[in-house]
């Protein structure tokens, strides 16, 4: 976990309790679509792509879990979909409805003391300039690239902010695999170009 899922993770929260008040579902584009609407500052929020907002939810999911509360994170399908991308459950739907009938509000201090800890304990993580996370980010690439997906180089800026904010290259890298598995059988979007980008090996490379 680093401060970037804290602080996204934070800003996502309300938006997906307001969805489970109206008793809704919502896609991971209008999800951060929704949440931008409400941040047009926050320049970490205006940067999300859909494709790495699993890691986000799952910081999410370690606040509902750890509680014992409905997993608010169950409520974000793909567009067109009914059910989580990543079922945990047997009936995702019966967890939906559980979402939905949750009281949210008197859980919210405890959701903001939870951030508030979080942010405290990433805070101390050792972040690493620029430089160093390119280098970080090419070096794992070269090593690992006949493994990796082509359409991970579309995402060569996110993963440098993981890396600048403290996270292993293994571990940044892996988040966005396991997101791309989701979105396969969407279009990907660069968060770059805003279009389909077809990279090089060079965009993994040192610049």
């Amino acid at each position: 976990m680093t401060e970037l899922d804290v602080e996204i993770a934070a800003l996502f929260y309300p938006v997906l309790v307001e969805v489970a008040r109206e008793k809704e579902l919502v896609s991971f584009g209008d999800l951060i679509r929704r949440t931008q609407e409400r941040h047009p500052d926050n320049l970490a929020v205006q940067r999300q792509v859909p494709v790495g907002v699993g890691r986000r939810l799952e910081t999410v999911r370690a606040f509902t879990d750890a509680k014992g509360y409905p997993d608010l994170t169950c409520l974000v399908v793909n567009p067109g979909k009914s059910v989580p991308p990543d079922t945990y459950y047997t009936n995702p739907e019966a967890e939906q409805m559980r979402v939905a009938a949750f009281d949210w509000s008197e859980v919210e201090s405890e959701f903001s003391l939870q951030i508030a800890t979080w942010r405290q304990s990433t805070q101390k993580r050792t972040k690493i300039k620029r430089d160093k996370a390119v280098a970080m980010m090419a070096a794992y690439y070269l090593e690992h690239k006949s493994f990796l997906p082509s359409a991970i180089q579309d995402f060569r800026e996110h993963i440098i902010a993981e890396l600048m904010a403290g996270e292993s290259a293994e571990a940044a890298f892996a988040a966005i695999v396991k997101d791309l598995r989701f979105e396969q059988h969407e279009t990907v979007v660069s968060p770059m170009q805003g279009t389909v980008r077809h990279a090089t090996l060079a965009a993994m490379q040192p610049v």
